[in-house]
C-alpha cells in the first residue's frame, strides 16, 4: 500500500493514509487541487478480488468525499467484480506490479 502511496505522492498528490478502528473500505486517499481519490490496494498471490472489494472501494469513495475510487492489485478480479465496476464507474488496474521486490517490501509492511 506505501508504494502505490508513493507513486501517487510522486505524480504531485498529497496522500492521507486512512487508520480507523474500522475498515472503511479503502486505504488512502490521493488528492491535488482538482482531485480526490479513493484508493484501495490488494496485493495477492493467488485469489482474485471479489465484487464486494469493489463495493468497499465505492463505499470509501462516497465515504471520504472523492472524486474516483481506484482498486489496484497484483492479482485479478472475478468476473462478478467485473460486471459492478462500469456501474460503480470503479477504475481497476490488474496484475499491477511495478517491480516485485518492491511489492514484496510493501506487502510486508502493510501487515
Amino acid at each position: 500500500m506505501k508504494l502505490i502511496a508513493q507513486i501517487f505522492d510522486s505524480q504531485g498528490f498529497k496522500i492521507e493514509m486512512i487508520n480507523m478502528s474500522y475498515d472503511p473500505g479503502i486505504d488512502f486517499v490521493a488528492y491535488n487541487r482538482n482531485l480526490k481519490i479513493a484508493v484501495k490496494v490488494r496485493w495477492q498471490e493467488k485469489d482474485k478480488s471479489g465484487h464486494v472489494e469493489i463495493l468497499l472501494t465505492y463505499a470509501g469513495k462516497a465515504l471520504f468525499d472523492c472524486d474516483e475510487a481506484y482498486f489496484i492489485t497484483s492479482g485479478n478480479i472475478t468476473n462478478e467484480a467485473r460486471e459492478i465496476v462500469p456501474k460503480l464507474k470503479v477504475k481497476v488496474m490488474e496484475n499491477f506490479l511495478p517491480d516485485n521486490t518492491l511489492a514484496q517490501q510493501d506487502k510486508k509492511q502493510d501487515k
